[in-house]
């Protein structure tokens, strides 16, 4: 008896290292991505390199209403601002979403447009590069959890098995599903 179950304890293990080998790969994958996606991102030029200060004509809000899994109603709200500004003493007028703020009329507004474009405005808007440095951390702790995790399950045992024995009984419990 005591050889059945040191065999079962041994394969259970031996499934546990598979399933963390498996994750790494995944894990690398998943990791090489965010790191092209984030260096796409630092590396990309921002369009609207221009700050100038515009004036809120008016605006208008229009609000959602959505069920969340759980049932509640949430409330959406999108509102766009139609503004003044000026540059190089060229006034223009252009409409910018300032969601969720609601700017009443005359508000002054700092916004961001595109020099070769000055109708092309944005307000509140996060640079491409933050994004991208978000995306390196994001990369960078997922590396470090799934070397820990990695780690963990190679060097000991009983984890190893305890991974193997969960996944086997997971996938049992798939495979009966789909049969009964």
């Amino acid at each position: 008896m005591s050889s059945v179950l040191s065999s079962a304890y041994s394969g259970a293990a031996t499934i546990g290292e598979a399933k963390a080998t498996i994750s790494v790969v995944v894990g690398a994958v998943l990791v090489l991505g965010l790191i092209v996606s984030a260096s796409f991102s630092i590396m990309s030029k921002p369009t609207r390199t221009g700050e100038v200060q515009a004036e809120v004509i008016n605006f208008t809000c229009t609000e959602t209403v959505f069920e969340t899994q759980d049932g509640k109603k949430n409330t959406s709200q999108n509102c766009v601002s139609n503004v003044s500004y000026t540059i190089n003493n060229q006034k223009y007028t252009s409409n910018v979403n300032t969601s969720p703020h609601r700017f009443e009329k005359g508000a002054k507004i700092t916004i961001k447009y595109n020099p070769s474009n000055p109708i092309d405005i944005s307000y509140g808007e996060t640079s491409m590069s933050t994004i991208g440095w978000i995306l390196s951390g994001v990369a960078v702790c997922i590396a470090v959890c799934i070397a820990i995790y990695y780690y963990a399950v190679t060097r000991y045992k009983p984890l190893a098995a305890y991974e193997g024995a969960s996944t086997s009984i997971d996938l049992a419990k798939g495979l009966a599903g789909k049969i009964f």
